[in-house]
């Protein structure tokens, strides 16, 4: 990837320039930003180009940093990058602008500029729920990337971002086990569970059992009830073991097991309401 100044500072002029791309030896990707050889770039190239077209101070961001980082899975989806001044679209980027973007938010992965993991999560509370943010927080976890103490030191520095709150939540899941909702269809059933005055559950929880730690999609320990969510791959037989091993162990410790499907909220969310309604604990008056 290079840019028309750089290009100029290697002495092309714009009319050299301009034969080149039409030779072929130069692919334009954004105004003035080039893919050199070659039309199709890869996802790393693409983010680069991102961050050449927006010039400094920007840097890879939000979902696309994920990517980066290695905790969410590579997409064609727009890259997503933050800037800290006003700067026109750009076909294929999702810009996004912030009044602050120091140094100390910004590292360097494989090449590319990205805002760090603590600075990523903060500014995802903007587009994700506290649930899903604190799957992320598992997420990178699981691969040694968080660090709460940053966690907690850019949650300070940006106490004017309207997605601290969700941050703080996200943060205090974390401290009670929760792992937060992986998929549309747990989020669906914790909707049900609110429209029926339910109390919510704490997510993605792990308890001890005879047979190690196990986690289970919904928990509430007071009841020693979980409740979990069945989408397709619980269908395979690997999956189905699993089930049961899980659900040996935790009825050893006294836990009592609901399980919903995801083709039963389609098809018979009556029923799936009744069995919720006779089997888990309302919610506090005024919660």
């Amino acid at each position: 990837m290079i840019t028309r100044a750089q290009l100029r500072s290697f002495g092309l002029s714009d009319a050299a320039i301009t034969a080149r791309v039409r030779a072929g030896r130069l692919h334009r990707i954004h105004p003035g930003v080039y893919a050199v050889g070659h039309a199709a770039p890869s996802r790393r190239g693409r983010q680069v180009a991102a961050l050449l077209s927006c010039g400094e101070p920007s840097a890879i961001a939000r979902r696309t940093a994920l990517e980066v980082w290695g905790a969410w899975r590579a997409t064609e989806r727009p890259i997503d990058v933050v800037v800290n001044r006003r700067t026109r679209p750009r076909d294929g980027l999702l810009i996004h602008h912030t009044r602050v973007l120091e140094p100390i938010d910004v590292a360097h992965r494989s090449g590319v500029r990205v805002t760090t993991v603590a600075r990523t999560l903060v500014d995802l509370a903007l587009e994700l729920d506290a649930l899903q943010l604190a799957n992320v927080i598992h997420e990178l976890e699981h691969r040694r990337l968080f660090r709460e103490e940053e966690f907690v030191a850019c949650i300070e520095r940006m106490q004017a971002s309207v997605g601290t709150p969700v941050a703080l939540t996200a943060l205090e899941m974390r401290h009670i086990g929760s792992a937060g909702t992986r998929s549309e269809l747990e989020r669906r059933v914790r909707a049900l569970l609110v429209e029926l005055g339910l109390e919510l559950p704490e997510a993605n929880v792990r308890v001890r059992t005879p047979i190690g730690w196990l986690e289970v999609d919904n928990a509430w320990r007071s009841a020693s009830v979980y409740l979990e969510v069945d989408g397709p791959p619980h269908a395979r037989q690997r999956s189905r073991n699993s089930d049961r091993d899980r659900r040996i162990g935790l009825r050893a410790v006294g836990w009592r097991e609901v399980r919903v499907g995801y083709l039963e909220l389609d098809l018979d969310r009556a029923g799936v309401a009744r069995r919720l309604l006779a089997t888990l604990p309302r919610a506090a008056a005024g919660a």
